[in-house]
């Protein structure tokens, strides 16, 4: 072997920490809190005498915008402070030599800087001493004066940027409490005592996890198969009521297990092939514990390797959690273990339960369910429109008559062109029920009518969009809209548009649909200087429901030539209708974002299940994709009539019913828009 001109190790620059830290954090403040909180924890677990203490959580709004985490545990020296905080992938929790303590690559608290500048100040042996953090990794130490040597503990201050927003405090009570980071912690009500203060409006809250109530029907303890002597611990629960509300991210999951290895709590199971129809909605009747020791037997096993500068084992060959916090690493083949365990323990319990649904369902005639499956269609198609008025500015209304929009677009050869309808009645004008408008299209071919189109209601308004089939290249159609006296027209033409010049990193779209269950890929654009100057790759991240996700958090560009810039596709993939997300991309320091929604497609809609539940509930959502009617109601039961073994219910077809199941269908669609509604707006 030729001998080295030169010898060194990579240098981990101030960019490299920034970059580093966004990808763990986020953009949520929400992740810097837990982390601290986890961390004060750990510190109470490692005191010989008396573990229990309080961690106390201070907002304050105020500019500039501070997020204070006080805890009175053992605190640590200025050597410590070097040696924990001034270096990246120290082990120094414990974790390491078998402390029930949380590990993370010797990153976690460090981390939190992404935020803003981090100070943590500590007691410990009778000294007071200051570690500052900034963004850049950029550090220093300072000492604060002596104190009583029977006074301890570390107290983090972490000022927040102003690019980033803090939840308010009833959100972040909500998300706190519920976080499955934080559930060991919270349900330990002797040992730990957790407080919320937002110091701007006097406001405390003691943070307790309330664990969902249900009936145990299985519990045990399975070892895992290809890991000799590691066990699975699991309890599992039957809930009579569904656990989680639509569009929860799975870290607020209250239904499934909850997957932990000794004081740590590193996921929520996402149901593997259950997490799909027809067992996702049954699933969530569900919840349990899987308790698993081997993960952090892996992990510090993993560490030792790394340590030794050995070659991962075939068996471990890679850090089991995932480096953002957001749960383990699928691919490690311990987690896939552990996933087909849970799979095979929740298989004949969501058996059971989708056989009991079908049961239920009855006697539901051919005629009923084609005209519930149209019906679902029509309310998926509704709801995603009004999913897409909520994106407008808020409290605003359209003016007063009406409105075609837009009066021009030009759209590519074979794509569809989409207009919006809106008809504002004036203080004056009498509105007897949904108002109709006339559409007339007009093209090369002729003018021909669209028929009647009814409007939907809205606050204040009525719209609904008109879509037209996608044409050939050089193609123009008039549209015209009509009610009453009030006349609109609109062009839409379809031609191959020149791509505008690329001047910095975008997607080529401000907003993207993706459809209900399916796949596609996000352009990303950028200067083809910026490419070239600088490393060519970049971080992507998505936050918002956990119906839409990544398949990859990184990506390199590309050279597009007809715009002479780079580009890349992100993949996507979406489920619930309604689902909505913000996906952003960061390149050397420049970042872009757009907005992400799940809608149905002409095939798609939602499903109607008419069914006997016992309990006193006319109609509910499961998810965004199914709508449950309940036939024991007794406004729908007087007119189903009594159901006959074998045989369809009597009444399902006469017009009281469907008249009082359309009743029904609408009240709960408008009861699901105010839910979906209320919780877009304290995201």
């Amino acid at each position: 072997m030729a001998e080295a001109d030169r010898v060194g190790r990579i240098e981990y620059l101030a960019r490299a920490f920034e970059q580093d830290t966004a990808q763990a954090m986020g953009s949520d403040p929400i992740n810097a809190i837990i982390e601290l909180v986890t961390n004060s924890d750990d510190a109470y677990g490692r005191r010989e005498r008396g573990r229990q203490g309080q961690v106390r959580i201070e907002v304050d709004r105020r500019s500039p915008r501070k997020i204070v985490v006080r805890d009175r545990a053992g605190g640590m020296s200025a050597p410590e402070m070097e040696e924990r905080l001034g270096k990246v992938g120290g082990r120094t929790s414990g974790f390491e030599t078998g402390g029930d303590a949380r590990g993370l690559l010797g990153r976690g608290a460090k981390d939190t800087a992404h935020f803003g500048e981090a100070m943590w100040e500590s007691s410990k042996d009778g000294a007071r001493n200051r570690f500052i953090l900034t963004p850049l990794g950029d550090w220093r130490i300072e000492s604060a004066g002596s104190v009583s040597p029977r006074q301890s503990g570390t107290t983090v201050t972490l000022s927040i940027e102003p690019r980033f927003s803090v939840p308010l405090h009833a959100t972040l009570v909500n998300k706190l409490r519920n976080h499955v980071a934080l559930r060991p912690v919270l349900m330990d009500a002797k040992g730990r005592d957790v407080r919320l203060c937002d110091l701007s409006q006097d406001r405390e809250e003691k943070l307790r996890y309330e664990a969902p109530k249900g009936t145990m029907i299985e519990d045990g303890e399975i070892p895992i198969p290809g890991y000799q002597g590691e066990m699975l611990e699991f309890e599992l629960y039957e809930s009579d009521d569904v656990l989680t509300s639509a569009g929860e991210e799975r870290e607020y999951w209250r239904h499934s297990f909850l997957i932990t290895s000794g004081r740590a709590a590193y996921e929520v199971f996402g149901g593997g092939r259950f997490a799909q129809e027809p067992y996702a909605s049954h699933l969530r009747y569900f919840f349990g514990y899987a308790r698993v020791p081997g993960i952090s037997d892996l992990i510090r096993a993993y560490d030792d390797g790394l340590a030794a500068q050995l070659e991962p084992e075939a068996h471990n060959p890679e850090r089991i959690i995932r480096r953002d916090r957001s749960g383990l690493m699928a691919s490690h083949p311990f987690v896939q273990a552990i996933y087909s365990l849970l799979e095979a323990v929740l298989q004949p319990h969501l058996e059971r339960r989708r056989r009991e649904a079908e049961e239920k369902a009855g006697g539901v005639s051919q005629s009923l369910r084609n005209r519930l499956d149209s019906v679902g269609r029509e309310l998926a198609e509704i709801m995603q429109e009004s999913d897409s008025n909520m994106t407008g500015t808020e409290g605003s209304l359209p003016p007063v008559g009406l409105s075609l929009i837009p009066s021009a677009v030009v759209v590519s050869p074979g794509e569809k062109a989409r207009f919006t309808v809106r008809y504002r009645p004036s203080d004056s004008d009498f509105v007897d029920g949904l108002p109709s408008v006339t559409v007339i299209e007009a093209d090369e071919d002729g003018e021909q009518s669209a028929g009647e189109m009814e409007l939907v209601a809205r606050t204040g308004y009525f719209s609904r969009s008109y879509v037209l089939d996608g044409r050939e290249e050089g193609s123009l159609c008039e549209i015209s809209v009509a009610l009453g006296d009030h006349t609109r027209t609109a062009v839409a033409e379809w031609k191959v548009r020149p791509p505008s010049p690329v001047e910095q990193l975008e997607f080529e779209r401000a907003t993207f649909d993706i459809k209900d269950g399916g796949r596609r890929g996000i352009l990303l654009l950028a200067p083809w200087e910026l490419v070239v100057e600088g490393s060519g790759s970049g971080l992507v991240e998505i936050s918002g429901d956990p119906g839409i996700s990544l398949s990859a958090p990184t990506f390199t560009m590309g050279y597009d030539e007809d715009r002479d810039a780079g580009a890349c596709l992100i993949r996507v993939t979406g489920h619930g209708i309604g689902s909505r997300a913000k996906i952003v991309a960061n390149l050397d320091g420049e970042d872009a974002e757009a907005e992400l929604r799940v809608v149905g497609s002409s095939a798609t809609g939602i499903k109607i299940d008419l069914r006997k539940e016992s309990i006193d509930q006319r109609a509910w959502f499961v998810g965004d994709s199914t709508l449950v009617v309940n036939a024991n109601d007794r406004a729908l039961a007087r007119y189903l009539g009594p159901e006959a073994a074998g045989r369809d219910w009597p009444g399902q077809d006469t017009v009281h019913f469907r008249t009082m199941l359309a009743e029904v269908i609408v009240w709960a669609a408008a009861r699901q828009e105010l839910q979906r509604q209320e919780a877009s707006e304290t995201r």
